[in-house]
């Protein structure tokens, strides 16, 4: 069976390369001289140049990885090339984490002390969402391709969203799925209480108008587990699941908005009609979490996470134990 060829796959291949030959080379000295000078405040054009350029040296030691991993013959132009991409995606993210990040605002005083969010996701809302010109969240989510009027892509015309930031909030919201465990997470909490309330929906048959559309929408093989739930009128695990995740990647992008109009304007924004029916944490089932139900603001997210990290701190990573097969062979004799 032929793997899966795609450019973007998540899997994050080891390129491993020599940090003293990449460093004596003339453009690699000269990049970080440039860094190292650069002191002001960086536009949003060039913020968007970067992170493009980031992401295309990691999409290109993506691709390597996947050659030198499945291809046969002789593999060092590649390796070379993917040594090469390895190393100046490692060298923007050195910058990123060091220099840039306490440039911008928004990232720096708040979105980068979430738990979950990285200097990359946060300065990459920065690049991609133009704060001059947005009055409300409502229109960063559309933005996002994240309302409900939204057009699906149709081929051959120009798309309505921004698909860079479609991706970005859903990896966003993915990252609060991991961290639904940590008690000091705010949006893991708030991604825990919106599936089991949409969970408890779906299982009162509150979603066979969805159900039916998807249905018409696509065709699913009659032996598959989404089928056999579209056509009981219920939505499968997986759609309820991407259903809370971007709830909360909503949820984030409210707060987001928050601090970045007042870092902006120097003023509070006004609130979205929509807030109060579905991105206020007041939605959240109480009886999950009351700590997190009175949370009405970016800040007092920020409070609550700082507080409850103090009480709980991150928890200990597990490392891999591989078994030795010398000693798996001598137990099985």
């Amino acid at each position: 069976m032929k793997k899966k060829d795609d450019k973007n796959d998540p899997r994050k291949f080891v390129v491993k390369y020599d940090k003293k030959n990449f460093q004596s080379d003339y453009l690699t000295m000269e990049l970080f001289e440039a860094l190292g000078r650069t002191k002001k405040n960086i536009s949003r054009s060039e913020l968007f140049y970067i992170m493009r350029t980031r992401e295309q040296f990691q999409n290109m030691r993506c691709r390597g990885g996947q050659i030198i991993h499945t291809a046969k013959g002789s593999k060092q132009i590649v390796k070379l090339i993917a040594q090469t991409s390895a190393f100046y995606e490692d060298v923007i993210t050195e910058f990123l984490n060091k220099r840039l990040v306490d440039r911008d605002p928004v990232s720096s005083k708040w979105a980068t002390k979430i738990i979950g969010i990285g200097p990359v996701h946060a300065l990459t809302l920065s690049s991609l969402i133009d704060m001059d010109t947005t009055e409300s969240v409502s229109r960063i989510w559309r933005f996002a391709g994240m309302t409900t009027d939204t057009p699906k892509p149709t081929k051959g015309e120009k798309l309505s969203f921004c698909r860079k930031l479609k991706s970005t909030a859903y990896l966003i919201g993915q990252q609060f799925k991991f961290h639904n465990k940590d008690l000091a997470s705010f949006y893991g909490a708030a991604y825990n209480g919106k599936k089991i309330e949409y969970q408890l929906r779906n299982q009162a048959g509150a979603y066979k108008e969805a159900a039916a559309n998807a249905l018409e929408e696509k065709s699913y093989g009659k032996t598959t587990v989404a089928y056999k739930k579209y056509i009981k009128g219920f939505l499968p695990d997986g759609h309820v699941d991407a259903r809370a995740i971007r709830w909360v990647a909503k949820l984030f992008l409210s707060h987001w908005f928050e601090v970045a109009y007042f870092e902006i304007h120097g003023r509070k924004a006004r609130d979205p009609w929509i807030a109060s029916r579905e991105i206020l944490p007041g939605n959240i089932p109480k009886a999950y979490d009351h700590r997190i139900h009175d949370i009405s603001s970016a800040w007092d997210v920020l409070e609550f996470e700082q507080d409850m990290r103090k009480i709980h701190p991150p928890p200990a990573r597990r490392k891999k134990v591989h078994p030795n097969p010398n000693e798996r062979a001598k137990t099985s004799d």
